[in-house]
C-alpha cells in the first residue's frame, strides 16, 4: 500500500446551514489536523495526515456519504512544509496553484514571509499555499505581486478564511 508522506488538502461544499456541523464532524476524525470555513466555491478547507492512499479514499467516501456534504475535492499531498514559529495572523487564505513547475514553485513559496505552509499535491492544483497576514491587503499583495510572478504559474484560485 502506498504511504502518504505529507498532509492532504480537502475542500468541501456543504448544505446551507451545515458548516459548523461539518467542521465538528471533520475535527472529530484523528487524521484531520485543520478544518475551517472559507469563502468561495467551497465552504470548508481541511488538512489531514492519512497514512496511505486507501485511508484517504475511505475517509473521502465516508465524508461524501454524510448528510451535510454536497461536493468534495481532495488533493493528496506528496510533500509539504510549514514555517517554524509562524504566528497566528488575523487574516488568512488558501491559494490553489496550477503550475508547470510544482517543485520549484513550492521552493519559491518558502521565500515569502506571508506564506505559512505549502503542499505539493496531486490533482488539478498541484501546489496549495496557506497565506497569513495582519491586513487583507497583504494577502492580495502576496498573491498578485509574489505568487503570480513565479515562473511557471498558470492559474491560482484563492479561498479566504471566514473568521467568526
Amino acid at each position: 500500500m502506498r504511504e502518504n508522506s505529507a498532509k492532504s488538502v480537502l475542500l468541501l461544499r456543504v448544505k446551507p446551514g451545515s458548516v459548523n456541523e461539518a467542521i465538528q464532524e471533520l475535527k472529530s476524525h484523528p487524521e484531520v489536523s485543520y478544518a475551517e470555513p472559507v469563502l468561495g466555491t467551497y465552504d470548508i478547507l481541511a488538512t489531514g495526515n492519512f497514512p496511505d492512499m486507501q485511508s484517504l479514499q475511505n475517509f473521502a467516501t465516508a465524508i461524501q456519504q454524510d448528510g451535510f456534504c454536497e461536493a468534495f475535492y481532495v488533493s493528496p499531498a506528496v510533500e509539504h512544509w510549514e514555517r517554524n514559529g509562524a504566528t497566528t495572523q488575523e487574516y488568512s487564505a488558501w491559494t490553489l496553484i496550477n503550475t508547470s513547475t510544482p517543485t520549484q514553485t513550492w521552493k519559491d513559496l518558502q521565500q515569502f514571509p506571508n506564506v505559512s505552509s505549502a503542499y505539493i499535491t496531486l490533482g488539478s492544483s498541484n501546489v496549495v499555499a496557506h497565506i497569513t497576514a495582519s491586513k487583507p491587503q497583504e494577502i492580495n499583495k502576496t498573491i498578485l505581486t509574489s505568487i503570480q510572478k513565479i515562473r511557471g504559474i498558470r492559474r491560482t484560485e484563492t479561498f479566504v478564511e471566514a473568521k467568526p
